[in-house]
């Protein structure tokens, strides 16, 4: 009896050992193979299959389109000096990146998952193309004035197309315009529509509550909003060079942009934003000259005290240590 419990024993040990080996095995694989996602995210390009830069009369995005995430375009190695002597910001986490071929330049805690206050209103004006048409027309309701903030001077009964409210939304980051597309034909389904657009390209940390970026469940990681930068800059590039006018004449409407950078000559576009929870947040494209080479390169900035100096310092150190090799 005594032999045949401790062969039991035993036999139960070696099931025991077993398992936890496999279970370590496993979740060792599970950690690299999110390594290596991660790896992949923040160092390779979007490319998409359908030729379609955004402009206008640009048709919808069929998802069955997208390619694969393939490796960048550009093979050349970005050669950084000072590496020890990182540019100290303000901001809690940042990103910067070549836009073209999605090679990381800068960054600090590239997958924390933060508020991001209006640079919401980005996916608000994809969305709103893809799923309404620049074309379709809507009237601002009582719902949509009553949103906090008065950016864009929007009145009751007022009717505009998704074109024309695509101006307060992206210059002065009009709440009531972002709340007119959401309610264009059904809020719900809108706020939806966005989720699902997130994730059909990659935005797997990114989340939405309502259009406007006023609620603090609005939220995403640098990584993520690289992702869709690279997306608006292949499918709807013209929603950046919203950003970059100073002002929109619409009849008896004029809309200022609010953008820190719009006299600077190097912005090509972008988004900011602001609550209490996200603190200051930025979007922001740069045209910057390496070697007599121009390159676009994305700055990222979340929850940030000093958004300004912040994106100050880290093109500076940008400019003065990144070269191609």
């Amino acid at each position: 009896m005594r032999k045949i419990i401790s062969t039991s024993i035993f036999t139960v040990a070696i099931i025991f050992g077993l398992g936890v080996g496999y279970g370590a095995v496993k979740t060792t694989g599970i950690v690299y193979g999110a390594a290596s996602a991660y790896v992949a995210e923040v160092t390779t390009n979007l490319n998409f299959s359908k030729e379609n830069k955004g402009g206008p009369d640009a048709e919808p995005i069929i998802e069955s389109e997208l390619n694969e995430v393939k490796e960048p375009v550009d093979s050349r190695i970005f050669y950084i000096a000072n590496q020890d002597k990182k540019p100290k910001v303000t901001a809690l986490s940042f990103l910067v990146a070549d836009l073209e071929s999605g090679k990381v330049l800068l960054s600090k805690n590239i997958n924390q998952q933060l508020p991001i206050a209006s640079v919401t209103k980005l996916m608000t004006a994809v969305v709103a193309d893809e799923t309404l048409g620049l074309d379709y027309k809507t009237t601002v309701d009582s719902t949509a004035i009553n949103t906090y903030g008065t950016q864009g001077n929007l009145k009751k009964g007022e009717k505009y197309s998704v074109s024309e409210l695509l101006y307060p939304l992206l210059l002065e980051s009009s709440n009531d315009a972002a709340e007119a597309l959401a309610r264009a034909k059904n809020r719900p389904s809108f706020i939806t529509d966005m989720n699902a657009k997130a994730k059909s390209i990659g935005l797997l940390n990114t989340e939405y509550e309502d259009a406007s970026g006023l609620s603090p469940n609005n939220k995403s990681n640098v990584t993520d909003l690289f992702r869709l930068v690279q997306y608006i800059h292949e499918y709807r590039s013209y929603l950046f060079e919203i950003t970059t006018e100073k002002k929109k004449d619409l009849g008896n409407k004029t809309w200022f942009s609010n953008s820190r950078f719009r006299s600077d000559d190097a912005y090509v576009g972008g988004k900011n934003g602001f609550t209490d929870e996200a603190l200051k947040t930025q979007v922001a494209l740069f045209e910057q000259e390496f070697g007599g080479e121009k390159r676009t390169i994305v700055y990222i900035i979340l929850r940030s005290n000093d958004v300004a100096n912040d994106i100050s310092v880290l093109r500076n150190f940008v400019e003065k240590n990144v070269q191609y090799k």
